[in-house]
């Protein structure tokens, strides 16, 4: 048996429509409050309160910046950890970053560019990590970091989750008719639509017992994919299955040890569906659960971040805060849902996540004296490359020309192919030409994907922002907002090829494989996957190139 390197949830900070504090969000939470503002067409959102914030010495950062770099500050100031020192690395999760400059300033959009600003302003030892993958970024963005933790990388990685709310994103919901006239009602018999939230997460995490004060820990986690759709849940809940049961595997909990689940609980009627079906196959039916939706709003890329912080809260308070609004049961499988707060005595928790793609995850929260120290003993495996595709931009055509040419060459059938935006047409031809010929002999849910490009979705953003500025009677087109999401294109290649294994997608300015080939096989090393196509696919405005590689165990 090997010892585990033990990863403890140290000091964080949220800021919400609820207030600028962790004490704030807890108490007003405890008092039943929610937030409500209404948007320029009188859609209700959870605003946060800019007059109650001090921006005086960074009035040049855009508004995601600056919630940023005062969350950041404050958790910095009080855990004496610097961003410069060479053991200590920042990991940013968001969807949309920067993405309210889209008319004026398009290069603040990319999220690398912010990341730029907030590591410069820390004098950030090394470039943050940018996890964007839909609504689960928050929550990959932690399980990425306790893997880094663990495998020795570092010994502090703060973990800042942050997404602001524009028209860019009540527009593409309302696209999809998604959004509740009211506060969401998670889980219950009249739920409408979910309800659209900003804000700010920090969470440290780290290896050193004495920087933590709640001595909670990650002591699981995982990442899935429905491979089902690119914009609706699995009508099984197979995928969110796989990734509750692997982090309560990693954690080695059952579900009689679970206080509480806080769950995803957006309020819309297929992912609450989606979930009960989840919870009911993993046998967490009786577990107490929860959605802090109807508080918070769905703060996307934050909303990870921040509901872990808020979950991390409950379990050391032995409390489970109530679902507001909840009244009568929707859901397919009874779910032990409460309006009200309750008080129970725990030990471990379980947060969840769903999103676009047909991305989950899960973690595990412990109380310190309750995770196992030991683990069984990591086995290294023989892992090989076992094929190699690059593509590079055809000077002689144009990307439909040649993209058409390449689809027709694979003797594909696929209709759906032709409503695809360019990035996802991209990666669909790469990865159909990498696997040709190939089968891999591996559970569906053992095969992941890994994927790292530079221009996230701006291809696609453009246009949606362009029918946005056209305030068009029909409003903006839900098949082209859904491609306003980074991981969607590797979620085209997941449902192609049946891949429910985990789906990570990171952004980053420059083509460096290193990370990610590291971060694949350290997939592979600790038995997370069997199999992982890793690489790089970018495309923006008739520039592009993709490579991609295969990797396997033996």
């Amino acid at each position: 048996m090997g010892s585990r390197v033990r990863t403890y949830c140290a000091q964080s900070h949220i800021i919400s429509a609820l207030g600028a504090s962790v004490e704030e969000n807890y108490k007003h939470i405890t008092q039943y409050k929610t937030q409500i503002s209404r948007f320029k067409d009188n859609t209700p959102i959870n605003l946060i309160d800019k007059s109650a914030l001090d921006t005086n010495d960074i009035e040049s950062l855009t508004y995601a910046e600056q919630l940023s770099v005062i969350a950041l500050s404050d958790v910095i100031n009080r855990s004496k950890v610097a961003l410069d020192q060479a053991r200590t690395c920042l990991i940013i999760s968001t969807t949309k970053g920067n993405i309210d400059s889209l008319n004026e300033d398009i290069e603040k959009t990319y999220l690398w560019a912010m990341s730029d600003v907030i590591a410069q302003y820390f004098h950030c030892h090394h470039q943050p990590i940018i996890v964007s993958n839909a609504c689960i970024s928050g929550l990959a963005a932690i399980i990425t970091a306790t893997r880094l933790i663990e495998s020795g990388q570092y010994d502090n990685i703060y973990v800042l989750g942050i997404d602001v709310v524009s028209e860019f994103i009540v527009s593409g919901f309302n696209s999809f008719k998604s959004l509740s006239p009211t506060i969401c009602k998670p889980y219950d018999k009249s739920r409408d639509g979910l309800t659209l939230g900003e804000g700010c997460g920090v969470l440290l995490l780290t290896n050193q017992q004495d920087k933590s004060d709640s001595k909670i820990i990650v002591s699981g986690g995982s990442i899935s994919d429905d491979a089902n759709h690119i914009s609706g849940p699995s009508r099984t809940g197979d995928g969110l299955f796989f990734a509750i049961k692997a982090a309560m595997d990693q954690a080695g909990t059952k579900s009689s040890d679970l206080g509480f689940v806080n769950l995803h609980g957006t309020g819309t009627p297929y992912n609450d569906e989606m979930e009960s079906k989840a919870l009911h196959m993993a046998a967490l039916d009786s577990v107490p659960c929860n959605s802090l939706k109807p508080y918070l709003g769905h703060t996307l890329g934050a909303s990870g971040v921040i509901e872990t912080i808020l979950a991390m809260e409950q379990l050391q308070h032995n409390s489970i805060f109530g679902t507001l609004g909840y009244e009568n049961n929707g859901v397919p499988f009874q779910l032990n849902v409460s309006a009200q707060h309750r008080k129970i005595t725990m030990s471990h928790c379980l947060k969840t996540v769903s999103g676009f793609g047909g991305t989950n995850a899960a973690i595990v929260l412990s109380k310190e004296t309750e995770i196992k120290s030991t683990l069984p003993p990591q086995v290294r495996k023989s892992i090989v490359e076992s094929a190699h595709i690059q593509i590079e931009k055809r000077s002689d055509l144009l990307f439909a020309d040649y993209i058409r040419d390449e689809y027709k060459h694979l003797g594909e059938s696929n209709m759906k192919f032709f409503k695809m935006d360019n990035l996802a047409k991209l990666a669909y031809v790469s990865s159909c030409k990498l696997l040709k010929d190939i089968q891999l002999p591996y559970p569906e849910n053992r095969i992941g994907i890994v994927m790292c490009n530079r221009s996230s979705s701006l291809d696609t953003d453009i246009k949606h922002q362009n029918m946005v500025n056209q305030h068009l009677p029909e409003g903006a087109s839900p098949a082209i907002f859904v491609y306003t999401l980074a991981n969607v294109a590797p979620a085209e290649i997941a449902i192609k090829h049946k891949f429910k294994g985990e789906l990570s997608v990171f952004i980053s300015e420059n083509k460096d494989l290193d990370f990610i080939s590291n971060y694949a096989r350290q997939l592979l090393n600790s038995n997370v996957l069997d199999a992982v196509v890793y690489g790089w696919c970018d495309y923006l405005n008739e520039e592009y190139n993709s490579e991609l590689i295969l990797l396997k165990t033996e």
